[in-house]
């Protein structure tokens, strides 16, 4: 799940492998979730399997968090 995770925020968010594990391990941490709970719920979104409750919120906090890397 990590691995599809990373490849769909490759292609999406414009990542490198080691950016797309750099962004899916700080939202692991940011809310003291196992990585492959955050990878899921990427893929889930991005597939569109989210429930409508849930849709995005991963996704949204990745762009900020990109946004924060590429800023810092």
């Amino acid at each position: 799940m990590i691995e599809q995770a990373k490849g769909m925020l490759m292609q999406d968010f414009e990542l490198d492998e080691a950016e797309a594990f750099d962004l899916l391990t700080a939202l692991s941490q940011d809310t003291n979730t196992k990585v492959r709970d955050v990878a899921a719920k990427v893929v889930d979104e991005l597939t569109g399997s989210a429930s409508e409750e849930t849709a995005h919120a991963t996704l949204e906090a990745l762009r900020e968090l990109r946004d924060q890397l590429r800023e810092g």
